[in-house]
C-alpha cells in the first residue's frame, strides 16, 4: 500500500520520517510512517494562507492489528449483512395475516368467487351440515383450497396439506384450517361433477 505525494522528500519533513526512500519519487511506503502517528498533518502547500489547514485520518483502527506498520484491513473495510429478526422477540401489536397478502393477490379472487357459489344448486356432499356427529369442513373451504392448487399447479392432495401449514396466502384463504390428505381427496373423489359445474 502506497501514498502519493507530488514532491520525493516532502514526506520526510512532513512525517518525520528519516529513511530515505529509493522507490519512485511519488510512491511511497506507508510503512515507513510511525506506527503512533494515527493522525498526521496535509502537507504545507503554497497557497496555504489561503484556505483552512486539514487533517487526513489514515486509519480508524491503526495500530490494532499487533502487526508493526501494517493495517488490518478485515478489522478496517469488514462489511456486515442485512440482518433479519429476532425469531424469538415478541411483539407488542402482532400483525394481521391479512397485512401479509396483497390487495392484487389471486387469492382474494378466490376467496370472492367460492364465497359466491351455489353449492347446494351444484349438488356439492354436505353442503348442509348435519345437525349431529362432529362438524365438517365447508365445502367452499375446501374448493378454495383446490382452485388454488390448480392454479398453483399444485395437484398433490399430500402437498396441498403441506402448503396449508406453511404457505401464507392458504393460511389467510382458509382462516388456518389444515385439512388432511385424505379429506383433500375425498372432497375431490366426491364432488366431481360439481366442481365441473355439472
Amino acid at each position: 500500500m502506497f501514498l502519493r505525494f507530488p514532491d520525493a522528500d516532502m514526506h520526510r519533513t512532513a512525517y518525520g520520517c528519516t529513511r530515505p526512500s529509493r522507490l519512485s519519487p511519488n510512491r511511497i511506503p506507508i510503512h515507513y510512517f510511525r506506527r503512533e502517528a494515527r493522525v498526521a498533518p496535509l502537507p504545507v502547500w503554497p497557497d496555504a494562507g489561503k484556505r483552512k489547514p486539514r487533517c487526513v485520518r489514515l486509519c480508524e483502527n491503526w495500530g490494532e492489528s499487533g502487526r508493526e506498520g501494517r493495517i488490518d484491513n478485515d478489522a478496517a473495510f469488514s462489511m456486515s449483512y442485512i440482518r433479519g429478526e429476532d425469531r424469538e422477540q415478541a411483539s407488542f401489536l402482532p400483525a394481521r395475516i391479512d397485512d401479509y397478502v396483497g390487495t392484487e393477490a389471486a387469492v382474494r379472487v378466490i376467496d370472492a368467487f367460492a364465497e359466491g357459489v351455489d353449492v347446494v344448486g351444484l349438488g356439492f356432499v354436505r353442503a348442509v351440515p348435519a345437525a349431529t356427529g362432529q362438524p365438517g369442513y365447508d365445502p367452499r373451504d375446501l374448493l378454495k383450497l383446490y382452485v388454488y392448487g390448480y392454479l398453483n399447479e399444485v395437484r398433490s392432495s399430500r402437498k396441498l396439506e403441506r402448503e396449508c401449514r406453511r404457505n401464507v396466502e392458504l393460511m389467510w384463504l382458509l382462516r388456518r384450517l389444515a385439512p388432511d390428505f385424505k379429506t383433500i381427496a375425498d372432497f375431490r373423489r366426491e364432488n366431481g361433477p360439481g366442481i365441473v359445474g355439472r
